[in-house]
This record gives C-alpha cells, structure tokens and sequence, in this order.
C-alpha cells in the first residue's frame, strides 16, 4: 500500500481534473485522449518512487539485522 499510494494519488486527481475538463468541454473525448498519459504518468511516479522506498525499506534493514547482530 505504501508503495502504490502515490500513484493511486495522482490518478484521483488526474480522474477529479478530467471530469473537470469533461464537464467543461463535453464535445471532448477526455478519458479516451488521457489515457496513455495517466498510464505513462502513473508508471514514471512509481518508477521515481520506487527508489526511494527501497533506499528506505533497506536502511530500515540493515539497521534491524545490525541490532541482532550486535546483541549476539
């Protein structure tokens, strides 16, 4: 869930925005238009956030398997 929640984020406030543009602007196929941008988008902020997760989940790691080592 802490991963994928950036990316749920920002794909509500795509949707919340294109229903925006849709309301304004109906003669516009909106959702059919953003699609490959919400998907490219959504993969780009997973991608970028994926890498600091991990730096995270591995500091928090080796900090763990250092304390169990050092009560040996």
């Amino acid at each position: 869930l802490q991963l994928a929640a950036p990316v749920i984020i920002l794909n509500l406030l795509m949707l919340f925005g294109m229903g925006m543009i849709n309301r304004l602007m109906p003669s516009i196929q909106i959702f059919f238009i953003m699609q490959p941008l919400q998907s490219i988008l959504g993969f780009l902020l997973l991608v970028l956030g994926l890498g600091v997760m991990m730096n995270h989940f591995i500091t928090q790691f080796a900090d763990m398997y250092q304390s169990l080592w050092n009560r040996g």
